[in-house]
């Protein structure tokens, strides 16, 4: 017998007919006429070798289960149910409900509604094993192009070569001094930037979010004194709050910071950056997309 000439629906056809020990009634199961169900029968039988169903008639027609048919029932039953769990897994994975996906994002997002969302998004799909990396944007985009991460968020994040963004939100950017710094407490004019010193992240940490800050400051006419550099916000504001300089930060930043550090209110000052999904473009990953279609919920988080 040539096993690989044994068709799925044979099978099939064979657990119809040995449940129901009636043709008529098997082929109605199965949803075609009793000829060429019964030739499936026997094209079984055939690449079996031996008889599957024993048929006597005495007025009324009796269907039995042979030494080979019962033989062949529990092995039968076993395969269409794996091809059918098979092409449920299949289903799954195309639906982005089964699979693997690794996750870079920037330390800050997590002081607003990615937490939860993610959360979320793994108990929709559990058949989903989420990994979820803490990393800064230059690093994230490096791990990107070494497949080590799937999907990464970012500020500032740029498309180059295989790399494809999505901007996910706006977030206002805020100045910010020590508690006793001469400049707080009072209303400020961007001219009182220039010249005072600045703790700001480093370029390694994020080039062009670093590049953005610089820009923002050129446009209102001063160029920030960078004294101090910290990869981590939580030092950055630190570094503020124990009088180093001034700084640029995100407003998710100065969610639930300790530091002694107060916000400048620099009238008619409009300041903000953005948030970028990025990804391989040539790898399709119908995960990736199930959790950025989630994401889509941050760009109405509310950081005014």
């Amino acid at each position: 017998m040539d096993a690989s000439s044994i068709e799925l629906r044979h099978l099939r056809h064979f657990l119809a007919l040995a449940e129901s020990l009636h043709f008529g009634r098997a082929a109605a199961a199965v949803g075609i006429a009793q000829p060429p169900f019964s030739q499936s029968i026997a094209r079984l039988e055939k690449l079996v070798g031996h008889p599957l169903f024993e048929r006597r008639r005495s007025g009324v027609e009796r269907v039995t289960l042979t030494d080979a048919g019962a033989a062949l029932l529990g092995p039968a039953r076993q395969v269409v149910a794996q091809a059918a769990q098979a092409i449920e897994t299949a289903r799954a994975a195309g639906q982005g409900e089964l699979g693997t996906l690794r996750l870079g994002f920037v330390a800050s997002l997590a002081a607003g509604k990615l937490p939860a969302l993610l959360a979320r998004f793994r108990l929709a799909r559990p058949g989903v094993t989420l990994t979820i990396s803490e990393m800064t944007t230059d690093p994230m985009l490096a791990a990107l192009h070494r497949h080590e991460i799937d999907l990464g968020l970012g500020r500032e994040v740029a498309a180059q070569g295989s790399v494809q963004t999505r901007l996910l939100f706006r977030e206002w950017l805020r100045v910010v001094a020590a508690g006793g710094h001469p400049l707080a407490g009072r209303v400020a004019g961007v001219a009182d930037l220039a010249g005072q010193p600045f703790v700001l992240p480093p370029v390694s940490a994020g080039g062009s979010f670093r590049q953005h800050l610089s820009e923002l400051c050129a446009a209102s006419g001063f160029i920030p004194q960078v004294v101090q550099e910290a990869t981590e916000w939580s030092t950055v504001l630190a570094f503020v709050g124990a009088g180093f300089g001034l700084s640029i930060v995100p407003q998710s930043a100065l969610s639930g910071s300790r530091a002694e550090c107060t916000v400048l209110d620099i009238p008619g000052l409009e300041w903000w950056t953005s948030v970028f999904a990025c990804w391989r473009a040539d790898h399709d990953s119908a995960v990736r997309d199930a959790l950025l279609e989630t994401l889509g919920e941050l760009g109405r988080d509310d950081f005014s």
